[in-house]
């Protein structure tokens, strides 16, 4: 398992593994706006108990992720720019992916926050 080989065969140039798919995380977070996109629905509850979740918690979360996705989004760019050709197809993948999970995060979410802009 060495000279750029693994015990799933040999590496690419560019040191990555082929996987094709999205990734692990990708997915996670994907999982996670998913979970997201409904608690908006939630953040009007009186915030004691498990109403502190919809109404503190995952706004907080939604923040994050909107800078993960948007960060994701530049790196996918780059790498896409560095690769060339061989892992164009992957990056645009993500980046589709990437983008789906912002628009949605924007369009159900927005409203919320710009709530809090003008109160």
């Amino acid at each position: 398992m060495t000279n750029g080989s693994s015990k799933h065969g040999p590496l690419p140039e560019n040191g990555q593994r082929p996987s094709g798919g999205l990734g692990t995380l990708r997915h996670l977070g994907g999982a996670l706006v998913l979970l997201f996109i409904p608690a908006v629905f939630l953040s009007d509850v009186e915030p004691t108990g498990w109403g502190v979740v919809p109404t503190q918690v995952v706004p907080a979360l939604v923040m994050f992720m909107l800078w993960l996705l948007l960060f994701d989004i530049v790196m996918s760019r780059v790498f896409a720019a560095a690769y060339g050709n061989s892992s164009r197809k992957r990056y645009r993948r993500v980046l589709f992916f990437d983008l789906t999970l912002l628009f949605g995060l924007l369009v159900f979410w927005g409203p919320f926050y710009l709530r809090l802009l003008v109160d």
